[in-house]
């Protein structure tokens, strides 16, 4: 394999990273939306059943107290740490896209040597790995394979449109 060929394959895996985490971070967010509109619901629903008597006194004072605290609590949920790490991984990949595209280019229009690419692809994956050890754990980060691939659609899509794959 050729140093072009490896660095290719970690822009785009760097790439499909980025796509990612932008996906997730979504994700999240449609979760944390969800979690939100649920509480609203329950709410409103013990708010009005408090003011036209459908329920107890006590039974509607649990059902509005029982979401504002679950809304309270919302921070603490795995979704709101995994927003947050996604929006910060995802602002750190994107800046190491732009810079690995920016190699590629450079590349392919002359402006990098072969002899420039080899530390350029030494340095591209060494912040990759400082990325992932920084921010990504199993814990925080369960694998979700319809994110990954739509991640690599998306990628696929972009490489093809910027770079004039597949014609």
């Amino acid at each position: 394999m050729t140093i072009l060929e490896s660095y290719w394959r970690t822009f785009v895996d760097i790439k499909i990273a980025e796509q990612y985490f932008s996906l997730y971070a979504i994700h999240s967010k449609r979760r944390l939306w969800a979690i939100d509109a649920l509480c609203m619901i329950f709410s409103l629903t013990g708010i009005v059943s408090l003011i036209n008597s459908y329920c107890s006194l006590f039974l509607s004072a649990v059902i509005i107290l029982g979401s504002q605290i679950v809304s309270a609590l919302q921070p603490l949920y795995p979704y709101s740490q995994r927003l947050y790490a996604a929006q910060c991984i995802y602002s750190e990949y994107t800046s190491l896209a732009l810079t690995a595209e920016q190699t590629v280019n450079g590349y392919f229009y002359g402006n990098i040597k072969d002899d420039d690419l080899l530390p350029a692809l030494e340095r591209a994956q060494r912040e990759r790995t400082d990325i992932d050890g920084k921010f990504c754990s199993v814990d925080l980060f369960p694998q979700k394979k319809r994110i990954h691939k739509a991640a690599e659609k998306a990628t696929m899509q972009y490489l093809a449109v910027h770079f004039n794959l597949g014609e």
